[in-house]
């Protein structure tokens, strides 16, 4: 654990310094954990296999990948991205390595376009790029997907722009809030600084044999 909790460390392993920093610095302010500590201290109830929605084609969102499968040692990720542009770009980039598979599709029929669940689905910062009315099919849909756990995140309050939207284009649907995760039955708790700044994640998250599973 001490080893992983160091840039240096996260950096070595292929992380781009913007994700290190991310990882590192938005943390829970009730027990001081990052969100590395968060994923670790959790590790067994992640599985082998993680499921990653969306990715964008740049070197921040690639270490995503470099993190699940050399740092987290996760054996495989499979990437469920719906904007074509990328889709084609990941497909190009990761076409050699047999750890990991890409799949075109949207998440909220996610089921319709994956064939075989992973034990674990991970959504950063692209629940607010649906609409709100969307999170409960979405959920339902990666619970279906998911054999051991389910963890999303993204913005905390109205830093950012909401705009007409585009799914998991630039454009956010809603300003989100902690109840519309808990109100899903997902535990809640948020990293990174205070509300509306900007700086301050949402972290939802279930794991199978919990009651709103």
């Amino acid at each position: 654990m001490n080893n992983m909790n160091n840039k240096d460390y996260l950096v070595t392993k292929g992380l781009d310094e913007t994700l290190a920093n991310i990882i590192l610095i938005h943390s829970d302010p009730k027990t001081g954990h990052n969100l590395l500590e968060f994923l670790s201290d959790n590790r067994e109830s992640l599985g082998d296999s993680i499921l990653n929605i969306g990715l964008s084609n740049d070197a921040c969102s690639h270490s995503w990948v470099s993190f699940f499968l050399d740092v987290l040692l996760f054996k495989t990720v499979t990437i469920l991205e719906f904007h074509k542009p990328n889709y084609d770009a990941i497909v190009e980039k990761y076409k050699d390595n047999e750890k990991v598979k890409v799949v075109w599709g949207d998440v909220r029929q996610a089921s319709e376009f994956i064939e075989e669940s992973s034990d674990c689905c991970f959504w950063w910062h692209g629940p607010e790029h649906i609409p709100l009315d969307d999170l409960p099919k979405a959920l339902e849909e990666l619970k279906s997907l998911s054999e051991k756990a389910i963890l999303w995140a993204c913005p905390w309050g109205s830093y950012y722009g909401v705009g007409p939207g585009l799914y998991l284009g630039d454009g956010h649907h809603y300003y989100p809030e902690n109840e519309h995760f808990s109100s899903l039955g997902m535990n809640v708790f948020n990293t990174g600084g205070d509300h509306n700044t900007g700086n301050a994640n949402i972290v939802a998250y279930i794991i199978k044999g919990d009651e709103s599973w």
